[in-house]
C-alpha cells in the first residue's frame, strides 16, 4: 500500500493539558485582625447585590502598614475611631495593607457608611480603602496594591457580588481612570478585562481569570 495523500484539511490530535486550579484572592477575616462586633447591627443595611459601584479610598487618617502585625493595628485603630464617632462598625467594605493582604471591614453583605462624595451611590455600592495615606502616591508606586485591589474587585464579578459591567469611583483621581472615559454619571463605566488594556495606568497587569473558569 502507498503512501496516504497529504490532506491538509486533515487536523492534528487535540492535546489535553491539565490547567492548574484557579485560586482566589484570600481575605483575612475580621477575628484574625482583631476586629469587635459592630455596635448596632440594625443600624447597618444589607447590600443589595450585585453592585454597580466600587468606591475607591486613599486615606484612612492613619499611617501606613508594611507587615500584618501593624496592619492589624491600624485596622483596630481606625474601627475605634469610627466607632467613636457614633458609626455602628468600620466604615469600609474591605481594605487592603501595604503587607499586600486584603482585610475584611464590613464584608460584602453590609452597606459601607455613606461617603460625602457619593452620596446618590449609597444604596449600590462598595467601598474598597487603602489602609494609610495613598493620595500623593504616584500610581506606578501603587502597583502592587492595585493588582491587590483588582483582584478583589474580581472575585466580586465572578461570586455576582459586583456587576460585570461597574464603576469606579474615586475619593482622589490617583488612579487616573478618567482617561478610560466618564459616563452621565460621573464615574468611570468599565468592563473587568478593559484594564488589561490600559498598562500606562496598571503596570502590574491586573489579575484574571484562568481561561478555564471563563
Amino acid at each position: 500500500m502507498g503512501k496516504d495523500k497529504y490532506n491538509p484539511f486533515r487536523t492534528a490530535p487535540i492535546r489535553r493539558v491539565k490547567l492548574p486550579p484557579y485560586i482566589p484572592p484570600q481575605v483575612v477575616p475580621r477575628a484574625e485582625w482583631g476586629a469587635v462586633s459592630a455596635l448596632e447591627t440594625l443600624a447597618m443595611e444589607p447590600t443589595a447585590l450585585p453592585v454597580d459601584n466600587v468606591i475607591l479610598t486613599y486615606f484612612t487618617n492613619t499611617a501606613n502598614c508594611e507587615d500584618s502585625d501593624s496592619c492589624h493595628r491600624k485596622l483596630r485603630e481606625i474601627q475605634v475611631a469610627h466607632m467613636s464617632r457614633g458609626l455602628p462598625d468600620i466604615a469600609y467594605n474591605l481594605l487592603i495593607g501595604g503587607d499586600l493582604k486584603i482585610y475584611e471591614g464590613r464584608g460584602w453583605d453590609w452597606k459601607p457608611e455613606k461617603h460625602d462624595l457619593f452620596p446618590d451611590i449609597h444604596d449600590d455600592s462598595i467601598e474598597i480603602a487603602f489602609i494609610g495615606d495613598y493620595r500623593d502616591v504616584q500610581a506606578e508606586i501603587m502597583g502592587n496594591l492595585i493588582k491587590e485591589c483588582l483582584s478583589i474587585i474580581d472575585l466580586g464579578v465572578q461570586v455576582k457580588n459586583v456587576r460585570e459591567f461597574f464603576h469606579i469611583k474615586e475619593s482622589t483621581p490617583k488612579l487616573r481612570l478618567d482617561t478610560l472615559g466618564n459616563d452621565e454619571r460621573g464615574g468611570t463605566r468599565i468592563k473587568r478585562t478593559e484594564l488589561e488594556e490600559c498598562p500606562d495606568i496598571y503596570p502590574v497587569k491586573p489579575p484574571t481569570r484562568h481561561p478555564y473558569y471563563s
